[in-house]
């Protein structure tokens, strides 16, 4: 098991707010530069890497989380600025390395006292698979060094850029990360790097679960849910164990979830550098939304 440890990497900002003119009839953008340092979180089932961005009551706190090696992510933002009247939000966050914004839709809701807004299976580059065959492209270190701030604009608020300095470095501390939390696993990370296919779903991931799945109590209450799930995966393809990763109240949706996917997903195993079918595991996020 990994301990909970904290990393403190690069400078501190400024913090101080600022706009920035845009074109005729646009809301123009407001800057926020960070305030301390990055931190990167060991945790238990996850890798997180956050920082506060300006100050004061206008001040967001971002923060990128990774449950499995490789360049997607969640990207959370804390704040009261983005107060919705609805639970989805939608539009753009631009990390300044792809020809145009990254398209993002996720869910809003309360993180103790503040705001947040969630998405998931973000990359910075906005790379999206067009085909099943298609070859994921692997973010670069000097692109990662280049992503120096976000402009975040979500459909009905004004648009807000994070000047957050480089990712080169907290980046390569979260792969560092990574590789610890594979290893509590009971993994070889290197082994599970090498390998020449990831584990991946023979039927539909959306075939795994139905309407009559729905917890009847959070049904009732109108609640929405969200749940994030490794399965641990034989040679053969089948499911060997189901860990929740992270959730959100009530319990109901992560058991229901564990035992409904584990009992009727189809797997196909990864395959090692040799092309040999190995142990190896696939997270898998569940939205739980009523109505």
């Amino acid at each position: 098991m990994i301990r909970t440890l904290l990393f403190c990497l690069a400078l501190a900002g400024t913090g101080a707010p600022a706009l920035a003119a845009g074109r005729p009839g646009e809301k123009p953008v407001e800057t926020l530069t960070r305030h301390g340092k990055w931190l990167v979180d060991y945790s238990r089932d996850a890798c997180n890497l956050a920082a506060q961005m300006g100050e004061g009551k206008t001040s967001v706190i971002v923060r990128f989380t990774r449950y499995e090696p490789g360049d997607v992510f969640d990207l959370s933002v804390y704040g009261d600025r983005f107060r919705t009247d609805g639970v989805k939000v939608e539009g753009t966050a631009d990390f300044g390395i792809a020809e145009k914004p990254v398209a993002i839709d996720g869910l809003s809701g309360d993180a103790g006292k503040l705001r947040a807004m969630f998405f998931s299976g973000v990359r910075l580059d906005g790379w999206e698979r067009k085909g099943k065959g298609d070859l994921v492209p692997r973010i670069t270190p000097e692109q990662e060094a280049r992503a120096t701030g976000m402009t975040l604009a979500i459909r009905g608020k004004r648009p807000v850029r994070l000047e957050f300095g480089s990712l080169g470095k907290p980046l390569a501390e979260m792969r560092k990360c990574m590789d610890a939390l594979v290893t509590s696993w009971g993994y070889d990370a290197a082994q599970q790097a090498a390998g020449l296919r990831p584990v991946s779903a023979i039927t539909s991931p959306g075939g795994w679960l139905s309407s009559n799945d729905y917890p009847p109590g959070a049904l009732s209450g109108g609640h929405n849910g969200l749940v994030q799930i490794r399965l641990d995966v034989d040679p053969e393809g089948k499911v060997a164990g189901c860990f929740v990763l992270a959730r959100t109240s009530p319990d109901d949706f992560a058991d229901i979830t564990c035992r409904a996917v584990a009992r009727r997903a189809r797997l196909q195993p990864a395959l090692d550098a040799q092309g040999k079918p190995m142990r190896s595991f696939w997270v898998v996020k569940v939205h739980w939304l009523a109505g």
